[in-house]
């Protein structure tokens, strides 16, 4: 199955499903994909997009994330978990804007036609040069840009058609 990733107007590129993960049952709505990406808007952010619903309507909200690069522990998080993360309106307050439509993230289907999703992340992972991992060699030809690799996960709505 292939989708397409996309920024507002802006085709991002190909996404391709990962296997997956051998570490128990999987989401069924939960995809893991790898973008074959589209040259024209390199680099890309490493960011995480959520849809909330909030009173008066959802809201997508982001939070950037570091590229993960092999070999390199990560810090202590800048931000907190989204567990943490709320949002608090008060009466006659204006509604958080969020990320504006032309930045948020879209996944679309084989028929062009937007996939509904509560999450969207995308992670620049940065194999190491010298020892790349295995799973390098089975991923689809032009996923490795620059001496990155964009890994994709996104959560379909509970009931939107597996497409």
């Amino acid at each position: 199955m292939t989708w397409t990733l996309w920024r507002g107007d802006d085709l991002l590129g190909e996404l391709y499903a990962r296997p997956a993960r051998e570490s128990g049952t999987q989401d069924p709505e939960h995809i893991a994909a790898v973008l074959v990406p589209n040259r024209a808007h390199l680099p890309l952010p490493s960011v995480r997009q959520h849809l909330r619903d909030l009173p008066g309507g959802p809201v997508v909200i982001e939070h950037a994330r570091p590229p993960q690069i092999a070999g390199v522990r990560p810090g202590a998080p800048q931000e907190p978990a989204l567990a943490q993360t709320f949002v608090v309106l008060t009466p006659g307050a204006p509604r958080p804007a969020g990320v504006p439509p032309a930045e948020r993230l879209r996944v679309s289907d084989a028929a062009g036609q937007a996939v509904p999703t509560t999450y969207i992340s995308v992670l620049e992972f940065r194999p190491h040069p010298d020892h790349p991992p295995d799973e390098l060699a089975a991923l689809p030809a032009g996923v490795l840009v620059g001496g990155s690799v964009w890994l994709v996960d996104f959560v379909r709505t509970a009931g939107a058609p597996a497409a």
